[in-house]
């Protein structure tokens, strides 16, 4: 197995063999076999161990076993304890999920702190197959069906090719060391439950799965690709992008065959994998939404916008005669003074709907920007009266995701802006003006 692993290495990680290598190890076989293999290459590498505080003593056994083994061969090693249940409950997830972010949070620090060029974890061809059932089970697409990622941004697998058995035997070869994990043997969790109980018999059916799988895994990735070219093509057909989503053109999609699998591969980064709901969507009233953490899927009209999800703004902002700008997330209000002496050509050179040009002697400070809120009025440039606010954010097809973030600018008691949309009559510049304030909203 030592020449398979290093011709392996040479093959699809030569970076492996430069540089300086963060191992995560656990005491277990799987890593254990992982270390020695890379000093055996002259691979450099710092071991990193998590105690998870879920197994008493025997979680701090496997420390002090791997304390041992780095002293015995001079490696680095790094530890660190968590008390993963209580985490685990604050974080509102799994204690296998909590054991796992907070494992490679901390992987991820040590690496910066350090300068290490990479993670390494013993992750084998059995680890592959039982995240293959697991996401077929989930109903994943081909990205899933394609199991753990060899390189997944700095987190490197080399052990994937080779199987548990052969690991088994390299170990007993080399008369190595190792810890059992006791809670393996425990069907309580669904990988657990795989490896014990349905695997085995799957291998008996099936003895050449193992054989032919990475194989299987390399056609699904070539199909992938297939289809990711006729993803892209319809996305380029169906959606445009602005700074803040994407609009789906519902008319367009449905001119498509079979348009509902090119949106699930369209949605499914974003989390949306529920066809049924989203097809529902686009028959859906305007304003109906699918949520998940990170994303919303609105209808809006003859479109899908997906938006990521932001928190809603609370907060006030008051500007100064000496402001110069003020920040809010990725867009920015910029203000600048102009003395002129022909205000007319100055407007003239300088408007825009995303520009806001007022009488600075007229001002009443402090300016207010602020979310609207229902029952604001404007006194629109160009026309006598008011309008809600409202009504000119429905005139103009604003979104109910874009209007949840639509800021106001105040002088006083007067609206003097929608910002980016709608300008007030008052403050406006006349042939007398002899300061302009120019406030800019910058997406």
């Amino acid at each position: 197995m030592q020449d398979a692993f290093v011709e392996h290495v040479r093959s699809n990680f030569p970076q492996l063999m430069q540089g300086s290598y963060l191992l995560a190890i656990s005491g277990g076989l799987d890593s254990v076999v992982l270390a020695h293999l890379l000093h055996q290459a002259g691979i450099k590498a710092q071991w990193a161990h998590c105690n998870f505080n879920l197994r008493a003593a025997e979680s701090d056994g496997d420390e002090q076993f791997l304390k041992k083994m780095a002293g015995d061969q001079a490696i680095e090693l790094h530890t660190t304890s968590f008390e993963t249940k209580k985490i685990s409950a604050n974080r509102g997830i799994s204690t296998q999920m909590a054991a796992r972010d907070l494992r490679y949070e901390w992987f991820a620090q040590l690496q910066q702190t350090y300068h290490l060029d990479g993670i390494l974890t013993a992750h084998h061809l059995d680890d592959q197959i039982e995240t293959f059932l697991i996401n077929l089970n989930r109903g994943a697409g081909l990205a899933g069906l394609q199991g753990i990622p060899a390189i997944n941004e700095s987190v490197i697998r080399p052990l994937l090719p080779f199987t548990r058995q052969q690991i088994l035997e390299y170990a007993q070869q080399h008369d190595l060391k190792w810890r059992e994990d006791s809670s393996n043997a425990s069907n309580d969790y669904q990988r657990n439950q795989l490896r014990n109980e349905v695997l085995p018999l799957l291998h008996s059916a099936l003895p050449d799965l193992r054989a032919h799988f990475l194989k299987t895994l390399s056609y699904l990735k070539d199909v992938e690709s297939i289809v990711d070219d006729a993803v892209a093509r319809f996305r380029e057909s169906v959606t445009t992008t602005n700074t803040t989503a994407f609009e789906i053109h519902l008319d367009e999609v449905k001119k498509v065959d079979g348009f509902a699998k090119y949106l699930f591969y369209l949605l499914q980064p974003y989390g949306f994998i529920k066809m049924d709901e989203v097809l529902h969507l686009m028959d859906a009233e305007t304003g109906k939404q699918l949520q998940n953490d990170d994303y919303i899927l609105l209808k809006d009209r003859d479109l899908l916008r997906l938006e990521l999800r932001k928190d809603p703004v609370t907060a006030t902002w008051y500007l100064l005669p000496e402001t110069t700008s003020v920040s809010i997330d990725q867009a920015q209000l910029s203000v600048e003074t102009h003395h002129v002496d022909d205000p007319m050509d100055f407007v003239k050179a300088h408007m825009g709907k995303n520009v806001l040009l007022v009488d600075t002697s007229r001002l009443e400070y402090p300016l207010t920007l602020r979310v609207w809120r229902p029952g604001d009025r404007l006194e629109p440039y160009g026309m006598s009266g008011s309008q809600l606010v409202s009504d000119i954010l429905i005139n103009e097809k604003v979104s109910r995701l874009d209007k949840e973030r639509c800021f106001v600018l105040e002088s006083g008691d007067k609206i003097l802006w929608i910002v980016g949309l709608r300008s007030s009559r008052h403050h406006a510049i006349t042939r007398s003006t002899k300061e302009i304030k120019k406030i800019t909203w910058v997406i």
